[in-house]
């Protein structure tokens, strides 16, 4: 156990160690200081120490701090470094280290003293001299400066006395001997020898190893081993080195190395002798194994089953390894090759007769077997049988499997032709020209090989629109082959032109449209949107109307008309054409005119309120085409103002 023992020097002699002998081991693993001393001083005071009893081993730790200065014989000291010495009058079998490996300490350095070991000392009282040496220059004893330090020594079972009389502080410890005498222990003799272990399974080796030159009886441990006991003899031990502790009755101890040798069996194969595989279903093979070496009875094991035997049948062809075992539990392997002669299967085939049908195939052949044992089997193309004879075949590659009395199998290819008369088809075709009614494309097809009649699908190849058709043809012996033909498109693209008269007002019906067909086949039929059949559409109202031109094959196109109206009152001289539409408008509006003249021109859109809400400088030019966007303006009644060169005009025009 560990007691601790703050001591708090003011100057370097109070950092001396209290215990007895060095122990040569002072370093940063003994002990470590408090970190926290702020007074000189013991702590706890002396008459709380128990002593140290002879015969128990005992540790016990002291903290103290170097605090620069001390008084020495009446003059200050300023201690810069000190170092712990010795300490003197220790009871014997104590020894002494500290935290640092030179055991000096600088100033403010806080440091602490480890006192352990085993007591043997006569009991009573031991005053400690403690030396320390100051500033590399002189050593003093610590009782000069007044602090004297005390050990008692007690045996086991003493009274503890008080320690009024102690001057300031003692060290002590306690332990079990009544009387301590010192033990000299002997160097301990061993008389050993070992059994070898013969196992590879439970281990039956043992050793015994006997002390002498001690004081009998002994007590023996062994590494790795059982409980301790007072023969000397383990048992039950694998291979290998152990390391025998023997105490005798003084506590006195010595050790011994025995090494248990392993002497196992090695175990091998003899007498491998295979029997050949001839069988492709139910493997035959087989062989016999016996075992050489270690201690029977064998157990043999060829990965898949076990025997006492070393024989194996009903083998496939192929490498074994067989694992033996013998009644040690020790094993060692054999491998033994079974080889295979199973035979090579194949066929000779004959009457092969090519296809000549496209409907129903009636190609076939003839094969026999080689190789194996009959009788043999044969399967081709999804049938199988046992004569050889295939029939009804198309034409292609065959592949087929023999196989004879002991399931041995083989391949053959055989190859029935292809003897179908081949078709060959040709096409020309005339392009349709009819936009409407019946068409006029047609395809004409021409073909040879084959055996006639032959059929056509689609039967009909004419009066055809135009596209794209793919053409079959079937021979009367249902062989058939496919041609592509195209029928191009030569109708006419018809275009429609027109020409207006606007109306005279917004709620007249006096304009007009004239229309014209082009690009196709006159005569031209028209047709209006307002249900009017002639070129020209009389009494329109201002608007949008459709015109439809049909030539005579059909072909039409269309055109969209706009009526608009003008409204307004001019005073422009040399304008003409002019145009606002369309009238109503819903989105936008377009002003065209010509002028004879180039002029300053000026468009203005002006609301019911007078307020202008378009205004368009369209510069110095003699063509006026503007459009004018009124997504942004309220359904109304508006008038539109076009300037030139000071001369007026306003017309009116509906929003809606």
């Amino acid at each position: 156990m560990k007691k601790h023992i703050y001591l708090l020097l003011i100057t370097s002699i109070f950092t001396s160690q209290l215990f007895a002998q060095y122990c040569g081991n002072s370093g940063p693993s003994i002990c470590t200081p408090a970190g926290n001393l702020t007074q000189p001083g013991l702590s706890p005071p002396s008459d709380s120490l128990p002593p140290v009893i002879n015969g128990i081993a005992d540790s016990r730790l002291i903290k103290f701090k170097n605090f620069n200065q001390a008084m020495y014989n009446g003059f200050p000291i300023t201690i810069t470094s000190l170092r712990i010495d010795s300490i003197e009058n220790l009871p014997t079998g104590l020894c002494w280290a500290t935290n640092k490996a030179n055991n000096t300490y600088a100033n403010q350095e806080e440091g602490c003293i480890v006192v352990s070991g085993t007591p043997c000392s006569a009991p009573g009282e031991y005053k400690l001299r403690i030396k320390v040496f100051v500033n590399n220059l002189l050593t003093i004893d610590a009782a000069t400066a007044g602090l004297n330090y005390f050990v008692r020594v007690n045996n086991y079972g003493d009274a503890v006395v008080p320690v009024d009389t102690l001057q300031s502080a003692a060290f002590v410890a306690y332990g079990p001997a009544a009387n301590c005498n010192p033990v000299i222990c002997p160097v301990l003799t061993f008389t050993q020898n070992s059994v070898s272990n013969t196992s590879c399974g439970t281990a039956n080796g043992s050793l015994t190893a006997i002390a002498g030159a001690g004081t009998a009886p002994y007590t023996y441990t062994f590494s790795g081993g059982p409980a301790s006991n007072t023969t000397g003899t383990f048992t039950g031990l694998a291979g290998g080195n152990y390391t025998v502790t023997a105490t005798d009755d003084n506590g006195c101890t010595g050790t011994v190395t025995v090494n248990v040798a392993t002497q196992t069996a090695t175990i091998t194969s003899v007498n491998n002798t295979p029997t050949t595989n001839t069988s492709c279903s139910t493997p035959n093979g087989a062989f016999d194994i016996t075992a050489s070496g270690g201690t029977s009875p064998y157990t043999y094991n060829d990965g898949t089953t076990s025997n006492s035997t070393g024989s194996f049948t009903g083998l496939a062809g192929g490498t074994y390894t067989v694992t033996i075992t013998d009644a040690n539990s020790c094993t060692g392997t054999g491998t033994v090759t079974v080889p295979t002669t199973t035979p090579t299967i194949g066929g000779n085939t004959s009457n092969v007769t090519g296809n000549t049908s496209c409907n129903a195939p009636d190609g076939s052949f003839t094969i026999a077997g080689t190789g194996g044992t009959g009788p043999y089997s044969f399967s081709a193309g999804g049938s199988s049988n046992n004569t050889g004879n295939f029939s009804g075949l198309a034409a292609g590659t065959y592949t087929v499997t023999v196989t004879e009395s002991n399931s041995c199998s083989g391949t053959v290819s055989v190859v029935i032709p292809d003897n179908t008369p081949a078709l060959t088809v040709t096409t020309s075709t005339t392009p349709n020209t009819v936009c409407a009614g019946t068409n006029d494309g047609s395809i004409t097809v021409t073909t040879t090989g084959g055996t006639s009649p032959y059929t056509y699908s689609p039967s009909a190849l004419t009066t055809l629109a135009a596209g794209t058709y793919t053409v079959t043809v079937t021979d009367a012996n249902t062989c058939s082959t496919t041609a592509t033909a195209t029928v191009a498109n030569q109708t006419a693209t018809v275009t429609v032109t027109y020409s207006a008269t606007n109306a005279t007002s917004s709620t007249a019906t006096d304009g007009s449209a004239t229309a014209t067909g082009a690009g196709g086949t006159a005569p031209y039929t028209y047709a209006w949107s307002n249900s009017q059949t002639t070129a020209t559409a009389t009494g329109l109202a201002a608007g949008t109307y459709t015109v439809t031109a049909t030539d005579a094959n059909g072909c039409s196109g269309s055109q969209t008309v706009t009526i608009s109206f003008t409204s307004g009152i001019s005073n422009i001289a040399g304008i003409s054409n002019l145009n606002i539409y369309p009238n109503p408008a819903s989105n936008n509006f377009n002003v065209k005119a010509n002028l004879a003249e180039k002029g300053n021109v000026t468009i203005e859109l002006v609301n019911a309120i007078g307020a202008k809400v378009v205004v368009r400088n369209l510069g110095v030019t003699d063509v006026i085409n503007e459009n004018i966007v009124t997504t942004h303006l309220s359904a109304g009644v508006y008038h539109v103002n076009i300037a030139v060169n000071g001369q007026h005009a306003s017309y009116s025009l509906i929003i809606q």
